[in-house]
């Protein structure tokens, strides 16, 4: 699958509510910057919506079906949406308040490589979250593992040699790129990062598995 295709099928999972909490956040993000996004996204949703309604046959529901969601629906808060005005900073530039109602702090911390990094909270278990600083030239490590990453450019520019990214900009970052994202020369950058969860030791015993496998 091309890095295009990957794009594609992640917006469509979005679309269709598949993604878990942290991925569809990532989406969400780069959609609140890209307007070219939101259409692709709207496009799937109609599609979606017409195969409901043309393959799916009416289920009959009780009498008080429709009172009991709408009385649901009242109780819920209001859903942060990353359309509306963008109300916090981090760094020079505006979050969009999809992502901003998830930070817990606005203060970074110092992570390997010499970046900085601010965890970002999600309830789920298989991916971890981050807002990254990148210093001027700095690179982004390599995935290590299989499944991909997903990048938002918050701030500043990344280039892989090949390619510029700029703010809203995702980067689907895949474990066979050979050559690392490097933020921009003279300012950094600043991203926002979805990476698979996993321990050092699964890391270590993946790394391990083909040489224990391998018959000699």
């Amino acid at each position: 699958m091309t890095r295009e295709e990957t794009y594609h099928a992640l917006l469509m999972e979005y679309a269709s509510g598949c993604l878990d909490e942290a991925q569809a956040l990532v989406v969400a993000t780069h959609m609140s910057l890209s307007p070219a996004a939101r259409k692709i996204v709207a496009g799937y949703e109609s599609i979606g919506g017409s195969m409901l309604k043309e393959c799916c046959d009416p289920v009959p529901m009780t009498s008080g079906a429709l009172q009991s969601v709408m009385d649901r629906i009242e109780k819920l808060e209001k859903p942060q949406s990353c359309t509306e005005k963008l109300k916090k900073k981090c760094g020079d530039k505006d979050l969009p308040t999809c992502l901003a109602g998830y930070m817990e702090t606005k203060t970074w911390a110092s992570g390997p490589q010499g970046h900085e990094f601010i965890h970002v909270k999600t309830t789920c278990c298989g991916y971890t979250a981050q807002l990254m600083k990148l210093a001027p030239d700095a690179a982004l490590g390599k995935p290590a593992h299989r499944q991909v990453e997903l990048t938002v450019v918050l701030e500043g520019t990344f280039t892989d040699g090949t390619e510029s990214y700029k703010r809203g900009d995702l980067i689907v970052i895949e474990r066979t790129h050979t050559k690392p994202l490097r933020a921009d020369a003279k300012q950094g950058a600043v991203c926002f990062i979805v990476r698979p969860a996993g321990s050092t030791f699964r890391q270590f015993a993946l790394a391990l598995l083909p040489f224990l496998s391998r018959k000699d």
